[in-house]
């Protein structure tokens, strides 16, 4: 695969993607709820969706106008009642949930999610609260794999970036595109303002798209 100026490109948009819906779901504390309504987050994210995946930037779009329907508190309470408790979830944003079929964290799912994260050089950070396989945590690794991707390709180093494309791909098979169908099914049934509604279905939308994406992209790795 040639890199070239609009590859790195749509690197970049797949990145800040990856990177921007991991921000949504990290809990909306009030910095968190300033990045979404004053600092553009989310009109960031509409950016880099538009131009790689634009039946995704729609739901974008809305959660963008959600966001001024709603106080800080009603989005913070909705969450809370999504993600966190302290009666049973409505979305609970954990891979092993539902590939384990079973309502349980820290499974051998999310073992093998481990296994990836330090195959790629990666540890979870002590003070990292959250699960491993906690979707933010996901979606993030997959934002550090795509950067390292493209470093490895700008240094000249196709064997080292088409380890990263295998790395992305093989994730998004065993996980992300595996569980996320389901939980953004809950999340959208579950959620109580359309920020949430739209937030479950742009994620479905862009994994979806990023999935066909890494796969015909992996179609070509005989010819880099």
């Amino acid at each position: 695969m040639q890199l070239t100026e609009e590859l790195i490109q749509r690197e970049d948009y797949r990145a800040q993607c990856y990177r921007l819906l991991s921000a949504c779901y990290c809990t909306p504390e009030e910095n968190t709820l300033k990045q979404f309504k004053e600092e553009g987050l989310v009109k960031n994210l509409i950016t880099a969706l538009e131009p790689i995946c634009d039946n995704a930037a729609p739901f974008a779009r809305n959660m963008d106008d959600a966001l001024s329907k709603y106080t800080n508190t009603e989005i913070l309470v909705d969450y809370s009642a999504l993600f966190i408790g302290p009666f049973e979830l409505l979305a609970p944003p954990y891979g092993s949930v539902y590939l384990e079929g079973k309502r349980t964290v820290m499974g051998d799912t999310t073992i093998d999610a481990v296994k990836h994260y330090r195959k790629a050089g990666v540890e979870m950070d002590p003070a990292q609260n959250d699960i491993p396989d906690h979707i933010s945590v996901e979606l993030e690794f997959m934002y550090y794999l795509i950067n390292k991707g493209v470093e490895a390709y700008q240094n000249a180093n196709n064997e080292e970036a088409l380890k990263y494309i295998n790395m992305q791909e093989d994730f998004l098979r065993r996980h992300l595109g595996v569980w996320v169908p389901k939980f953004a099914k809950d999340l959208r049934n579950g959620a109580q303002n359309s920020f949430y509604k739209n937030l479950a279905d742009c994620t479905l939308a862009f994994i979806k798209s990023d999935m066909e994406y890494i796969m015909a992209k992996h179609g070509e790795k005989g010819r880099a």
